[in-house]
């Protein structure tokens, strides 16, 4: 159960390398280079069934030979393409025993076994030994149609190997052998259908031989090692074609074969090594040929090792210029790389310059720029300075320009009432004298007494002349009072009752006017309305309340009422 189950899943393992005959070379080449790095999974599970039947002789009795010859026997097929020591080792135990149990057929099958063992190993001498001294006699013919299809192989290789036309007395022996199986085996053999073949490809042509043996691949009679083999013979027909795609193909398929059946002594992947060599494929000529070497050490086999010897020195060597050469162009590729390297760093290094120049260029532009926003806020700060100043010396103009006119006003109006005085004085004066000369005391008394100068004409010349200069100072002088308190609905005061005019101020407006013309001493204004302290001091007060303003900002707002322009 476990050795099916073991075949199983190498065949379902090896199902993607085990291609149809049309896939294209480079297809083929793919799956033999995924069954080479699979192939120690063959070789392991090989060795397993042998040391399965290894196992299965030791519990054997030595009262059975029979069964023990026949096990060795079994032995040696799983040894004869695997391992040459081995293999010709257990033929000869197997030769031992058939001799003990005296059967013609275990003689001759064991006889046979050797007979391998020695061809497979190259021993070509010892074969020919085996061959001659063999007893063929009282054998069954199956069993001698089995040994001298070896012989056919034998003196075929012999012939290759010593003369290589083909055509010398081992060709001709090779050729009688296969009579003998023709005569020997069933008529529907594989054995039978083989020899025939053999005996007329030298009258065949080349096309005619590689149809013959694609058919015999198709048989069902034989295993794969049969059809390595058979696949291996077309690809060398292929290359006699001329056809180097469609022999890589075979002889790539031949090496699946082999590994897949733990063959180890083997021709195709030598032979593929030199195609893939002369098809400037180094690499993997490389590859294969060593893959060749291993299984030839490993079987043993000295005429394998020599045939790779005359391949692997030419195909390492050109393996090494290869390599030589990938390593000159990896070398100029390494020092383009440093060139570029060094050109980056360079380049890096400019970069690191430039970018630390560009910062501190960078720096000073914001240094600058700090500096300049600082001076540009000063400026603006200057600027709002300058302005402030501008409006305060407009408004200091405009009060000067505003003083001056009052003053000239005011000065002539002083002249012009000076002069008015001094004709009444002169005239009150030459009314005295006359009063007085004509003794009219009382008259006199009663005239000076009924004579009042400011009551006459002061203050209307005062309001006359304020009112010019500030003709809406009654309007918004009002404006700061509510309506039903402002001074012009106040009728308390006599005197504003029968002096008001439009013309004409109330005593209150006339104590703020003179405060608007500057006077701010109390008794000043006082003298010059011929009022108390007192009284302009309540006159104040009582404004101040009646205001819609802060008594505290009351006589700025007189202040800020404008004369005219």
């Amino acid at each position: 159960m476990c050795k099916f189950l073991i075949y199983l899943a190498l065949s379902i393992f090896t199902s993607i390398p085990c291609i149809a005959a049309e896939e294209s070379s480079d297809s083929i080449l793919k799956a033999l280079d995924h069954v080479i790095e699979r192939r120690d999974t063959y070789y392991t599970t090989h060795q397993w069934e042998i040391d399965s039947v290894k196992r299965e002789l030791a519990t054997v009795p030595d009262s059975d030979p029979k069964l023990q010859a026949q096990l060795l026997h079994d032995i040696f097929r799983r040894y004869r393409s695997f391992q040459g020591d081995s293999a010709q080792a257990v033929a000869k135990r197997e030769l031992v025993l058939a001799k003990k149990i005296n059967d013609p057929d275990a003689i001759l099958r064991a006889q046979s076994d050797i007979l391998f063992s020695y061809i497979s190993t190259g021993n070509f001498t010892d074969a020919v030994d085996v061959v001659r001294h063999t007893d063929r006699r009282h054998v069954d013919p199956k069993t001698l149609g089995d040994f001298y299809f070896l012989c056919i192989r034998l003196y075929s290789d012999i012939s290759n190997y010593s003369d290589g036309t083909f055509s010398d007395k081992n060709a001709r022996l090779s050729h009688a052998y296969a009579d003998s199986v023709i005569t020997m085996m069933p008529p529907d053999s594989y054995e039978a259908h083989y020899a025939s073949i053999f005996k007329t490809l030298d009258n065949l042509k080349i096309q005619e031989k590689i149809d013959i043996f694609e058919h015999l691949m198709l048989r069902h009679d034989i295993d794969n090692s049969e059809k390595a083999m058979i696949a291996s013979i077309l690809g060398d027909l292929y290359l006699e074609k001329g056809d180097t795609d469609t022999c890589i193909y075979y002889k790539a398929r031949s090496a699946i074969l082999d590994i897949q059946e733990s063959k180890r002594e083997t021709s195709s992947l030598r032979m593929l090594a030199d195609l893939m060599f002369q098809n400037g494929k180094h690499e993997q000529a490389s590859r294969y040929i060593n893959v060749a070497l291993e299984d030839a050490n490993f079987f043993n086999a000295p005429h394998r090792k020599s045939e790779i010897a005359n391949v692997l020195p030419l195909i390492e060597s050109q393996r090494f210029n290869d390599a030589d050469s990938e390593r000159r162009h990896l070398l100029w590729i390494l020092v383009g790389v440093i060139a570029l390297f060094i050109a980056l760093c360079v380049a890096v290094l400019f970069w690191l310059r430039t970018m630390k120049r560009l910062r501190a260029s960078n720096k000073v532009i914001a240094e600058r720029s700090a500096e300049l926003e600082k001076a540009n806020n000063r400026l603006a700060d200057a600027n709002r300075q300058v302005e402030q100043s501008n409006a305060q010396l407009k408004d200091t103009l405009k009060d000067l320009s505003e003083s001056v006119r009052i003053k000239d006003e005011y000065i002539g109006y002083g002249f012009y009432a000076n002069s008015e005085y001094i004709k009444k004085i002169e005239s009150l004066y030459k009314l005295v004298n006359r009063k007085v000369k004509a003794r009219q005391y009382d008259d006199l008394l009663l005239t000076l007494r009924d004579s009042d100068i400011r009551k006459e004409k002061m203050l209307h010349d005062f309001d006359s002349i304020f009112l010019r200069l500030f003709p809406s100072f009654v309007q918004q002088y009002n404006a700061l009072f509510p309506a039903q308190h402002t001074p012009g609905a106040d009728t308390s005061d006599v005197t504003s009752s029968t002096t008001e005019t439009d013309s004409t101020l109330t005593p209150e407006m006339r104590i703020f006017a003179l405060i608007r013309l500057g006077i701010t001493d109390i008794s000043k204004i006082a003298t010059f309305l011929n009022y108390s302290v007192n009284t302009v001091n309540t006159y104040k007060t009582r404004a101040k309340n009646r205001s819609e303003i802060p008594n505290d900002r009351f006589e700025a707002a007189i202040m800020a009422i404008r004369s005219i322009a």
